[in-house]
């Protein structure tokens, strides 16, 4: 057996181990795995596999669990045209839009596989198939799971060409047309043409990068200097997200607008007091799902066009407090909103007397909103930077913990 079979079995071996073995699906709404009714061993013959590695292999891939699955493609006439792009798309930018594009305009059917063995800032599985199902709803996507066996991607191209040649018959997918930017187009598609015994063609798409100059690695250096060259909802995912939390009057309307301002990016204000002001002061259980859900949304939406960061005037955990407070319970769907993850965590200490403007509670309520924000955040084991002292000083403190983006910032993690 080859080495790259043998290093390929070893790796499909580990994650046939019990403890590696978890359920998964694959594909978007284009291209589902579906359970066969047997059960079978990591070790069961796969029919189209192409050798005894790749049997062993692709079942971890593909399965993850004991039970046996196959992807099945529809089976198309010989005049059909089917193209594959293969890549990581970390992050996903506008020459891989250019690519998939042509490829799309070529072919009745399309599939993107995207891999990866890098551990890249942001740049997850999860987080390249929800860019790529957005971008290209009428492909069919295949991401390979971050915890999936996969060549490391220095990999010799030949191990690279096995891999994928292996993915595609257990995917019943033999491409007509091979799509790239990359030199290795040609001599994969060749690859591909003695592996299925049939013809490959290779199409190269702006391998000089004459029309698009960008590549991931320079995106990566620096996201927010080179973001025009990525989709809304792709830089959406590098924007780092800052939750104001406070108890009332500390101050988290006036520093939140401050430092959105202070930093040319969106202000998210507290979509509450809204629905709040809109009920003339009277809030029903139902209500409080609706906020943190519009809450949400509403973060969604301005993270699109905002700028290195987001300042959101609250989350839902400010809401569960308050429903919490009101009526003793909370829908469960309000309990999983205020879950939600922020990148940073800011929570304003109420060390200055209460401004009352008709519409807040007492000292003791503020006390204890207080208290009750320092227990939630030590119990969900959120860190926070806890902000005092009066306005000028907590402007100071907050142009500390959030200076202006410059320079590369993705090498983390």
């Amino acid at each position: 057996m080859p080495t790259s079979c043998c290093k390929l079995r070893k790796a499909a071996a580990q994650c046939c181990k019990p403890q590696n073995l978890r359920a998964r699906s694959w594909g978007n709404c284009c291209c589902k795995v579906g359970l066969a009714c047997g059960q079978y061993g990591c070790d069961s013959p796969l029919p189209l596999a192409r050798s005894a590695c790749h049997r062993i292999f692709l079942c971890c891939l593909l399965v993850q669990c004991p039970l046996r699955t196959a992807l099945l493609a529809p089976r198309v006439g010989k005049s059909m045209i089917r193209g594959l792009v293969v890549g990581k798309f970390a992050p996903l930018h506008r020459g891989h839009a250019l690519l998939v594009s042509t490829a799309l305009s070529q072919c009745d059917e399309l599939l993107i596989l995207s891999y990866t063995s890098q551990v890249l800032h942001r740049c997850d599985a999860d987080r390249r198939r929800r860019w790529l199902e957005k971008s290209f709803p009428t492909a069919r996507i295949v991401v390979i799971d971050d915890q999936a066996p996969k060549p490391d991607d220095a990999s010799e191209d030949e191990v690279q060409r096995a891999f994928v040649a292996a993915l595609l018959s257990e995917l019943h997918f033999i491409p007509t047309l091979v799509f790239s930017s990359e030199a290795y187009g040609a001599p994969f598609a060749q690859y591909l043409s003695r592996a299925f015994s049939q013809p490959v063609g290779h199409v190269s798409v702006d391998q000089s990068r004459a029309r698009i100059p960008v590549s991931a690695t320079a995106i990566r250096a620096n996201i927010h200097a080179m973001r025009e060259w990525l989709a809304p909802h792709v830089y959406a995912d590098f924007v780092e997200r800052i939750a104001f939390l406070g108890a009332e009057s500390t101050g988290k309307t006036t520093l939140g607008k401050w430092l959105a301002q202070a930093r040319g990016t969106h202000y998210v204000p507290e979509y509450g007091r809204a629905v709040w002001e809109a009920n003339k002061g009277v809030l029903r259980f139902p209500d409080l799902l609706r906020i943190a859900q519009g809450q949400v949304e509403r973060e969604d939406q301005l993270a699109l066009s905002a700028n290195g960061y987001l300042v959101c005037d609250t989350s839902p955990l400010t809401t569960l407090f308050y429903c919490l407070n009101y009526f003793e319970s909370a829908d469960q769907q309000l309990v999983d909103l205020a879950a939600r993850s922020y990148d940073h965590c800011v929570l304003l200490m109420p060390d200055f007397a209460l401004v009352q403007d008709g519409t807040r509670q007492d000292e003791a309520f503020r006390q204890a909103q207080h208290r009750w924000y320092l227990r939630e955040l030590q119990e969900r084991g959120i860190s926070y930077t806890a902000i005092a002292g009066d306005l000028g000083e907590r402007q100071r403190l907050l142009s500390c913990a959030f200076p202006p983006w410059m320079g590369p910032d993705l090498h983390k993690g």
